[in-house]
């Protein structure tokens, strides 16, 4: 960060001091963090770190008037649709990150061993199992998929493989809807029809030792990128990236979604928290990086020459992948202008994005916002038996027909039905209103 700051010292009079979350950690020290009154200026959010039920709690400072002043710029690059997504009960709580980005999410493969083994293209689950029997049978020294302590993804995969949309917009969502129903109906994932052939197969999975009986208490979220994994269930970014670090083991991308979308801008996000001493300042150092092509080059892909370095088509190409990752964390500072493809992505990259342009689907849920607040207690609670009975329950790691059993005895006592009453009028009344 030291040549970083030194231009921003001269640029704006202020240096940055990053601090990282571990993706085994997120989902506990986030909230933590938030509510913990630490000062700090700014931090990433997204409504997969449930922005919208943190700004009603007041985690987020209201930017309503500091915007025009301090961020002009960057709040420009917003288009409006997208502006009101970073808005809660009409007040503004983030500035968007400037990047279309999609919804495609599936399967990451390494394509080296699916010739070694002589394996089929992943288009069903079936077909996955064969991959990671491959790996379990011949590959002793790899987990064949990357399950640890942050869980596993694997069932959203399947609701959305099936067309269910996540209330919350993304991954590890409670509640869900049907997309090919006629009227969307809000339900916990957990009593959908689907749910228990679900459960079986990933019992199935577990017996066969797909990933191992210990996984949550592993906090190793780079399997992938290390060898020590073979496979796992990601997004298109995430492909790339693990393509970027080793191009030698042709790390290959099975969009499984049934239907895709343009996510919601605040997927990726800046926020000042409640607790910032210095608003103004860093709603400026915002601006300023998603105006100035040098400082964003600094900060996203390092020092040129040496991190990295551009090629004649203007694509970014890593010099030092096993040091620095290029794009690791600056994502909710990330704009379509000065975002560049990395040099030796992919060969079907931008096959796969035309596809995905190419058939998106419109749904104005993608601008709904749950409140969890009228249900507070009874979604806390919900949330604890998830935790408890449901994660386990995926993983195979409790009998499918006894825990499911408990497990909706629990929900039913947490709370269960009111929330899904409360989301259900929250989105009737958000799809009757919507323009």
């Amino acid at each position: 960060m030291k040549p970083f700051n030194k231009k921003l010292k001269e640029k704006l009079n202020t240096t940055l001091k990053v601090k990282f979350i571990g993706w085994g950690d997120y989902e506990t020290k986030y909230p933590l963090l938030l509510s913990s009154g630490e000062s700090f200026d700014m931090i990433y959010t997204a409504t997969w770190l449930n922005f919208f039920q943190q700004a009603r709690k007041g985690a987020f400072m209201e930017l309503d008037d500091l915007i025009p002043k301090y961020a002009p710029d960057a709040w420009a690059q917003i288009s409006d649709v997208n502006k009101k997504t970073a808005m809660v009960d009409d007040h503004i709580y983030a500035i968007p990150s400037g990047k279309s980005t999609y919804n495609a999410f599936g399967v990451i493969v390494r394509g080296d061993l699916m010739k070694k083994y002589n394996l089929p293209e992943i288009r069903t689950f079936d077909d996955y199992a064969a991959y990671m029997q491959a790996i379990v049978d011949n590959e002793p020294s790899m987990q064949a998929t990357d399950v640890y302590s942050g869980g596993s993804e694997i069932d959203d995969v399947y609701y959305m493989n099936h067309g269910l949309y996540p209330l919350t917009g993304n991954t590890k969502s409670i509640y869900w809807v049907d997309l090919d129903a006629e009227k969307p109906v809000v339900f916990n994932k957990t009593s959908w029809k689907g749910t228990p052939d679900m459960l079986k197969m990933m019992n199935e999975w577990s017996k066969k030792g797909y990933w191992p009986k210990a996984a949550l208490s592993n906090k190793d979220s780079d399997m992938m990128s290390t060898g020590k994994a073979a496979s796992g269930t990601h997004s298109l970014d995430n492909w790339v990236s693990q393509y970027q670090r080793h191009p030698d083991w042709d790390w290959r991308f099975y969009n499984m979604v049934k239907y895709n979308e343009e996510l919601s801008a605040m997927q990726d996000a800046m926020a000042i928290p409640n607790s910032s001493q210095n608003p103004e300042r860093a709603l400026q150092f915002i601006n300023l990086v998603r105006t100035d092509e040098e400082l964003y080059d600094m900060l996203v892909y390092g020092i040129e020459g040496k991190t990295y370095g551009i090629e004649k088509d203007n694509t970014v190409r890593a010099l030092d992948p096993d040091n620095f990752n290029l794009d690791p964390w600056a994502w909710g500072l990330r704009t379509n202008d000065f975002t560049r493809d990395y040099a030796g992505s992919p060969a079907s990259l931008p096959e796969k994005r035309d596809e995905i342009r190419d058939t998106l689907h419109t749904n104005p849920m993608r601008a709904f916002a749950m409140d969890t607040d009228p249900v507070k207690s009874e979604y806390a609670a919900v949330t604890n038996v998830m935790a408890q009975y449901y994660d386990p329950l995926k993983l195979g790691y409790v009998d499918v027909d006894s825990g499911t059993k408990e497990l909706k005895k629990q929900l039913k006592a947490a709370g269960d039905d009111k929330v899904v009453a409360e989301l259900q009028r929250q989105l009737d009344d958000f799809l009757a209103n919507y323009k």
